[in-house]
């Protein structure tokens, strides 16, 4: 005979509709056609003036819950699952429970680079990275927060994110959650792999015997303090080579200049975790200074001693955003040291768009090269600062900084660039009036 399990769930009814919960975890998951039914759930939909209009149902497509400003009753939390396009209701602990949902359209009305770019794509999530993305995803984008909101990324194989700028072919690697556009050299042809997709090679830093070597700019090496050794005074090696390479191909064009953005940055993370729910590494002094061995950020999310992590842990945020995301000197937030507004990519764009520990991958970005990103790993052995790096046949790898590398430039483009074509290499996205 069987029995009844009580505490597996619990009836629950949110406005007129009984719902079976998990008690331990205290949540509800709701589909669309449960919300549209729901009495108790009111659904307001942004329109192009900026006000937000009550409508009967969850929008079809191009649309995602602003979880920020959505809210329920009881202490409850709303949040939306883009994949299912369910609700999940977490912290439920009543049965009398009402929701005020608000729904945000992909791209703000003024946004056309961004609604161009997202016409006709679907947008998923992906909840956990535990290994390369291989497949085959033109037509698909994916969404992850950064500092600014909800960006969505090019991911795996895919080919409809050419575009060109400034007399070169680029990919697109994401929309910013401002709207902006990230790119990442490519070079004078669609070709997808060699020397001709990187603007050469450098060091990321001549030396490497200090922390102050994983810098994109760095302070006082010998200092004994994290402070005056990440201080934002000297630049890198690799720094200057970007610099020249914008000074001379772009800087001198208005047409160019006129449609790249100043306030997006690019974030070389130099910070130190101290929790232990990151990665462990027995030597880590946690100091960041001198010759002290020393695990970043980076490595906490990325690194390892005898193999990869199973599970990788990107993020678009930027940890320290006044120090260590680099903007040029005329933007609204970051650091304000750039020269030039353009940069190098991180790690965890990296692995976001397909890279995965010491499993090689066919995607987009992988050039058969190796090349530099800008997010710090860790310093041991006394002359050994490493920095992360995309290798073609272990995806994502480090190196020390002394060594040579590819260089790829990372720009960001207005919101508002007016783009034509398809983003495929025989009719790749133009920025009109600055191809």
């Amino acid at each position: 005979m069987k029995k009844s399990i009580i505490t597996m769930g619990i009836i629950v009814t949110i406005g007129s509709i009984a719902l079976l919960y998990d008690s331990n975890k205290k949540e509800v998951l709701l589909n669309k056609e449960e919300i549209t039914n729901n009495k108790s759930i009111a659904i307001y939909v942004k329109q192009e003036d900026g006000n937000y209009e009550k409508t009967n149902t969850i929008p079809e497509s191009g649309y995602i819950l602003n979880e920020e400003k959505s809210v329920c009753s009881n202490n409850s939390k709303p949040s939306w699952n883009i994949n299912t396009k369910s609700l999940k209701i977490n912290n439920l602990n009543s049965n009398n429970t009402s929701c005020y949902l608000y729904f945000d359209s992909y791209c703000k009305p003024e946004d056309t680079a961004c609604q161009t770019i997202l016409a006709n794509k679907e947008v998923k999530v992906r909840d956990k990275i535990t290994g390369p993305l291989t497949d085959n995803t033109t037509g698909k984008m994916y969404a992850a927060e950064d500092d600014d909101g909800m960006s969505y990324y090019f991911a795996g194989q895919v080919d409809n994110n050419f575009i060109k700028f400034a007399g070169y072919y680029w990919r697109i690697v994401r929309i910013n959650g401002d709207g902006t556009i990230r790119i990442i050299y490519n070079g004078p042809t669609t070709d997808q792999t060699g020397e001709t997709t990187q603007i050469g090679v450098s060091a990321f830093n001549n030396l490497a015997n200090d922390n102050a070597y994983v810098g994109y700019m760095y302070g006082t090496p010998g200092s004994s303090t994290y402070e005056e050794t990440h201080a934002n005074i000297n630049d890198s090696t690799i720094k200057t080579v970007v610099d020249n390479w914008y000074e001379t191909n772009i800087a001198n064009n208005s047409n160019f200049v006129n449609k790249i953005d100043v306030n997006a940055g690019f974030c070389n993370d130099r910070s130190i975790k101290n929790n232990e729910d990151n990665l462990s590494w027995s030597m880590d002094t946690k100091k960041g200074y001198g010759l002290n061995y020393t695990a970043y950020n980076g490595f906490s999310k990325f690194g390892f001693e005898d193999s990869y992590k199973n599970i990788f842990e990107p993020a678009l945020d930027c940890p320290n955003i006044n120090h260590d995301l680099f903007t040029s000197k005329t933007s609204i937030k970051g650091n304000k040291k750039l020269i030039y507004p353009i940069g190098l990519i991180t790690a965890d764009e990296i692995v976001y768009a397909g890279a995965f520990g010491s499993q090689e991958s066919n995607y987009y970005l992988n050039n058969n090269l190796v090349f530099w990103t800008m997010t710090a790993d860790r310093f041991y052995k006394n002359d050994m600062v490493r920095v992360f790096i995309e290798h073609f046949e272990t995806t994502l790898g480090n190196y020390e900084t002394k060594v040579a590398a590819g260089v790829r430039p990372v720009i960001n483009l207005k919101a508002n660039v007016t783009l034509t074509g398809t983003g495929t290499k025989d009719n790749p996205y133009i920025v009109e009036g600055a191809e």
